[in-house]
């Protein structure tokens, strides 16, 4: 995890949220398809209603700071610390 680009962590968390980068789901309408990718802005454009929207859109995600990477490799350190992990040290593993 800690050594994934960015590229590849926002085509990890499309295969978690949608299955795959081709059938994306509209956060606004609801419509599952093949939508207009903007690869320059790394987002959709809905064919149905035109609404653009990224992979992070309407999740924990939408309003970052850090970069998917980051956020990935935290919840992989959370999930595999046998008991638990403190927000310090979290913090210090991450450089953040």
């Amino acid at each position: 995890m800690a050594q994934l680009s960015d590229s590849e962590a926002r085509a990890l968390l499309c295969q978690i949220r949608w299955g795959s980068e081709e059938n994306v789901v509209c956060p606004k309408c609801g419509v599952q398809h093949i939508a207009y990718r903007i690869a320059s802005r790394n987002q959709w454009r809905c064919k149905h209603c035109n609404h653009t929207f990224s992979v992070t859109s309407g999740t924990i995600f939408a309003d970052r700071k850090l970069s998917i990477q980051t956020y990935l490799y935290a919840i992989a350190l959370f999930v595999n610390a046998a008991k638990g992990l403190s927000a310090c040290q979290l913090s210090r593993d991450l450089n953040v």
